[in-house]
């Protein structure tokens, strides 16, 4: 004989609404497009919490499309010039420009 309390949850989880429904792909190629694209203003690399804002998803929801699609913004690496004007007079002075590929042979 089933109890009265175990009868009563399964008929309420049969009668309950569902979760919220999966994100539509195209969604999640528009947060994956945006993180691979060019940051937003002067900011380095995309926050999760940014773009969250930006896609108007939560930022569990960012977080999990990007690790399905092994996305790290803020690991990637960029070379940046500075935006001094001297730059290039410096560059022009310096003579050797040294690029060690075996540091056995040196030490």
């Amino acid at each position: 004989m089933v109890s009265f309390h175990l009868s009563f949850g399964l008929l309420r989880d049969k009668t309950r609404q569902p979760g919220l429904p999966p994100l539509p792909p195209a969604q999640i190629a528009r947060v994956v497009e945006l993180t691979l694209g060019e940051p937003p203003g002067e900011a380095t690399h995309w926050t999760g919490r940014a773009m969250a804002v930006a896609t108007a998803i939560s930022l569990r929801s960012v977080q999990r499309i990007w690790a399905a699609h092994g996305l790290q913004p803020h690991r990637v690496r960029r070379f940046k010039l500075s935006p001094g004007s001297g730059l290039a007079a410096k560059l022009r002075d310096v003579d050797v420009v040294g690029l060690y590929l075996d540091r056995r042979l040196t030490a």
